[in-house]
């Protein structure tokens, strides 16, 4: 079977930011079978890395700074692979110069980077500008959607979504995902879980949750422990428009060794917040709780707001 080919058959320039484990496996893959995409250059963290992804996939350049990358006449659209804490600068930066953008979730930091990244997208409707979606159900979503249509199951008051990968480690390192000054105020899979709903019932109307910090402890690189500030359980519920679809649960998997003692750790603490906007169709009924958690263990400081942030899956921009 021929390749997809780029519109028109024309050339399309791609640059790439961030070189890790999903560029290696889906993106670059992916754009290498798309007739008329040509991989012009990449940037990771190090030169060394650069080079190596460069001669790993056969990119014609490498730079020192994404910055280079960005003004590259040469390079048309730039796929942002990187840690969350740069995907709003080089988002911004990438549509001020005339470069499409294809984003690698997690979206943003937090509301804010992620309104400015749609708005700067809304700014160049000329430019294609979006998030990587969601990719668990998008095999099934437009079945459900159908479904949903036909009310071939009834009228639906409730959805409920479970999310437990695994056990937690109590020798888990610390990862970016962990570090809110990297990955922002996403917490766990809670996106992916409430993007597959909103596909299926619409954008969320109401909003509360309560968030908990169980494990706070991570090991560090240097073999210490540090204490991370992203919950490791969530409970959420939301209010759909025009119908109540509720939710999913996923309470913290039982830990393999034994609890350290009340006075080894420091206190973890619980935080219920709430938030709603306005909506053009009146709902029906509660929608949907979501509780989630991670197999590793995640950090304390007391557990932060928990948000949910706006997903760019839809159309041509963000």
């Amino acid at each position: 079977m021929d390749a997809p080919a780029c519109d028109g058959d024309r050339r399309i320039g791609l640059g790439v930011i961030g070189a890790g484990q999903i560029v290696r496996e889906r993106h670059v893959p992916g754009f290498k079978r798309i007739r008329g995409v040509e991989l012009v250059g990449v940037v990771n963290r190090s030169p060394e890395s650069s080079r190596r992804a460069q001669e790993a996939h056969g990119f014609q350049r490498t730079y020192g700074h994404w910055r280079e990358l960005i003004d590259d006449a040469e390079v048309d659209a730039v796929l942002i692979a990187t840690w969350p804490y740069l995907h709003a600068p080089i988002t911004l930066a990438a549509l001020d110069a005339g470069k499409h953008v294809l984003t690698q979730a997690r979206m943003a930091m937090d509301g804010a980077e992620a309104r400015a990244m749609l708005a700067a997208s809304r700014a160049h409707p000329e430019l294609v500008a979006m998030v990587v979606p969601s990719p668990f159900t998008l095999w099934v979503d437009r079945t459900i959607q159908r479904l949903l249509r036909e009310q071939a199951v009834g009228e639906v008051r409730s959805v409920r979504v479970l999310w437990a990968p695994g056990t937690r480690d109590p020798e888990q390192r610390l990862h970016w995902r962990h570090q809110r000054e990297l990955s922002g105020n996403n917490v766990m899979a809670l996106g992916v879980a409430y993007e597959a709903m909103a596909r299926w019932l619409g954008q969320a109307v109401a909003v509360q949750a309560m968030t908990h910090v169980f494990d706070p402890y991570k090991v560090a690189a240097d073999g210490g422990r540090t204490v991370t500030s992203i919950p490791d359980h969530v409970a959420l519920m939301a209010e759909f428009p025009g119908r109540s679809l509720p939710a999913s649960r996923c309470p913290s998997m039982p830990p393999r060794s034994r609890p350290r003692s009340a006075s080894s750790a420091p206190p973890a603490r619980s935080e219920c917040t709430s938030t709603r906007r306005r909506s053009s169709s009146r709902p029906d009924l509660m929608a949907s709780s979501v509780s989630s958690s991670v197999p590793t263990r995640l950090g304390s400081g007391g557990p932060k707001k928990s948000s949910l942030p706006p997903s760019a899956a839809r159309g041509r921009s963000i």
